[in-house]
């Protein structure tokens, strides 16, 4: 996946429709797009029919494909929305998402994650913790995201916050300093942002770019600590990786 030079996203594949670009654009720059300065970008307000205003923003169809599209609430940016996606982008709309006083306290308690150096994650205001849902679930893997925009993104695996019964801890989430240093990593190569933590059982592992959580067998992730030792491309400790999914939960800013 690439990122221009203008905020635009595309997959590696080639688009399914000649029109929208659905299939290859992700999301693109709307005034960019509309000034018709790129071939590569829809040019044309015509194509999207079926405006459907929205709590913020409008989610519009192809006419030539009837694939989905959100466009934000500032008019900047349109997204590609999945099929799977769009009856959760309806319900987000209809449902009021705020969050109670209590439930505010205990994520403030806890400490949201902050977007990285790069800017990466402003538009989320993200706390990890466990979730125990109304139908009696839990979610040891949980984050809140409080945001003002639908939640489109194919990459994430969302449910509203009608949804909350409870709010707790996560026992597998890191310490609040040891995410922030994540979160002011600095990308040493493509793709790379590494910082170095220390888990309860000695070992130091890399983690890549913004990490909330880790779930590894016989470790206390409350007590993982930044490394001491430096970052040595020619001898890196291991890569660490959450296997396990992460299930997002969407209130209203």
């Amino acid at each position: 996946m690439s990122l221009t030079t203008i905020s635009s996203q595309y997959a590696d594949k080639k688009p399914s429709c000649r029109i929208c670009k659905a299939g290859s654009s992700i999301s693109f720059n709307w005034s960019y797009a509309m000034e018709g300065k790129s071939a590569d970008l829809p040019n044309s307000k015509d194509i999207y029919i079926n405006p459907e205003p929205l709590k913020t923003g409008v989610l519009y169809q192809c006419r030539h494909c009837q694939s989905y599209w959100y466009l934000d609430a500032d008019e900047q940016y349109m997204h590609h929305v999945a099929d799977s996606k769009v009856a959760l982008v309806q319900a987000w709309s209809q449902s009021d998402l705020r969050l109670s006083p209590q439930q505010l306290d205990i994520l403030q308690a806890i400490g949201r994650t902050a977007p990285d150096i790069y800017g990466n994650g402003t538009e989320y205001n993200e706390t990890p913790c466990q979730v125990k849902t109304t139908d009696g679930t839990l979610y040891p893997l949980a984050i809140i995201s409080i945001q003002q925009h639908a939640p489109y993104e194919a990459w994430r695996n969302c449910k509203l916050a009608t949804e909350i019964a409870e709010i707790s801890p996560s026992p597998y989430a890191l310490p609040h300093e040891v995410r922030l240093a994540t979160t002011q990593a600095e990308e040493v190569s493509m793709s790379f942002a590494p910082t170095l933590v220390q888990l309860s059982n000695g070992e130091v592992v890399i983690l890549n770019w913004t990490n909330n959580f880790i779930k590894k067998p016989a470790i206390d992730s409350s007590k993982t600590t930044l490394s001491d030792k430096s970052f040595n491309r020619n001898n890196m400790p291991p890569l660490y990786r959450l296997a396990d999914e992460i299930v997002y939960f969407i209130a209203d800013a």
